[in-house]
């Protein structure tokens, strides 16, 4: 695959260094990606061609640096962002090839307990941003169970059922899931969280610990991410202990895993189509 040479005429006034090779990186859905090469250092480059592209990558350069602030773990630095033509770019620096410490996996488990101790008086945060290329409204509440439906399962289960990708009866199962959220989720307080949390959003950062990419932030309920780390594989068994061990989870909170892997399971139903409605249906069935 190559770089558009437009694009490659913006990157290098961007970074005021030459290109002198770049080589195409797989395994994104929404963006493409390259490790570019300048006589000084590499980069890593995403860049996309999507209407909405420009506000995809600046709020996930303004996710990172507000995961930053929080000094608990590493995030890649932000390096450029911007349009030209058609293509919507973000510049990072480039953590390929980096051997993962002895304690990975323990670490990982303790530092993101850090960061989910990160509070804010209300569920949300001060702008909106996005997951994967979906919009992500992150309009403040009060109380979790008010924030997840409102923000979360009702905008997706709307645009799933106007879209065809579920039925009327699939509707009216996640109101019914929407109105008993309070039944399930104890009153505590919001958690700073990656929003997007599975294994293709983590990296090897340059202590050899964990660091995070591709965030989608807010403050929520800190099952959320936990629960999405289950979905695609699951993290290593002594992620899950050094967490617990570092920030113990409500009593309960086994049962309440597929309640919380609702929402990514809408956003795939929609990125992805109707091979995932048969999950979204047994979580109606077990939460109605």
């Amino acid at each position: 695959m190559q770089l558009q040479s437009v694009l490659i005429d913006a990157l290098q006034e961007e970074l005021h260094l030459p290109i002198i090779s770049f080589q195409a990186i797989s395994g994104g859905d929404i963006n493409q990606a390259f490790r570019l090469e300048t006589p000084q250092q590499s980069f890593f480059l995403k860049y996309n061609q999507y209407p909405q592209g420009a506000e995809m990558l600046r709020t996930e350069r303004a996710g990172l640096e507000h995961l930053a602030t929080a000094e608990v773990m590493s995030v890649p630095k932000p390096i450029a962002q911007g349009t030209r033509g058609s293509y919507h770019f973000l510049v990072l620096e480039d953590w390929s090839g980096r051997r993962p410490a002895p304690n990975f996996w323990p670490v990982f488990g303790q530092s993101l307990a850090a960061l989910h101790r990160q509070t804010h008086d209300h569920f949300g945060l001060a702008e909106n941003n996005f997951i994967a290329k979906l919009p992500q409204s992150n309009r403040l509440h009060t109380s979790w169970s008010s924030f997840y439906w409102e923000e979360r399962l009702k905008p997706l289960t709307q645009q799933g059922y106007e879209r065809g990708l579920l039925d009327s009866k699939d509707l009216r199962g996640l109101e019914q899931v929407g109105k008993r959220l309070p039944e399930y989720f104890l009153d505590r307080p919001p958690s700073l969280l990656h929003g997007d949390l599975w294994s293709g959003n983590f990296m090897v950062a340059p202590s050899g610990q964990a660091g995070l990419i591709d965030p989608a932030i807010y403050y929520g309920h800190r099952e959320v991410d936990l629960a999405m780390t289950r979905l695609f594989g699951g993290f290593q068994e002594a992620f899950y202990q050094a967490y617990q061990e570092a920030f113990p989870l409500d009593i309960g909170w086994e049962e309440r895993i597929s309640l919380c892997q609702l929402y990514p399971l809408l956003v795939h139903l929609l990125l992805f189509g109707r091979s995932y409605r048969s999950a979204v249906k047994e979580v109606i069935t077990a939460y109605q």
